[in-house]
């Protein structure tokens, strides 16, 4: 059975800290553990195991709503469409890969830097509707809309150029321009 492939899975910029305030997450010597360890490497996680899991932490329809893991991938999906994230970037967040498309067998781009800035304005968001505040792209307007989109492409710009400069390929790149 080949080994099944872990995806990278970006993160907001504050659930790193908020993991490791987690009392079931540190080990006895301090270290974060993985939030999802399974300890056969050939097998993937079941849906089962996951509900399960969100039953104990309360998310059982007893003093908070039912939800599932599927439920959250739902939640997330329809959540950052409304945000007006690409669909594609979405669908990688996801881990939702169609491997037989050729689009994916050509296009293998991790897509890193603007995913972990849509994980923050995904963050931001949950904390805005926490806090009563809501935001809805779909009373923009399309010069707003567009507005949006250009902070996004100079963010996810700096991200890449810095991860560049942090590879030591930054100069090597403007060198070339």
């Amino acid at each position: 059975m080949p080994e099944v492939e872990s995806p990278v899975v970006p993160t907001d910029a504050a659930s790193p800290d908020y993991l490791s305030r987690s009392p079931y997450l540190i080990d006895r010597y301090g270290h974060l553990n993985y939030v999802f360890y399974n300890f056969s490497r050939k097998k993937v996680f079941s849906e089962a195991w996951l509900n399960q899991a969100l039953n104990l932490m309360g998310y059982d329809g007893k003093n908070s709503a039912n939800m599932t893991g599927h439920g959250f991938r739902q939640l997330a999906s329809t959540g950052l469409n409304e945000l007006r994230f690409d669909s594609d970037m979405i669908e990688l967040q996801l881990a939702h890969l169609d491997e037989t498309s050729v689009k994916r067998r050509y296009d293998t781009s991790s897509m890193l830097a603007e995913r972990q800035l849509m994980m923050n304005e995904w963050a931001n968001y949950l904390d805005e509707l926490r806090q009563g505040k809501t935001k809805s792209f779909d009373l923009m307007t399309p010069d707003e809309l567009i507005q949006v989109r250009a902070e996004r492409n100079e963010a996810s710009l700096i991200v890449r150029l810095r991860q560049l400069k942090s590879e030591g390929l930054l100069e090597d790149l403007l060198a070339k321009i």
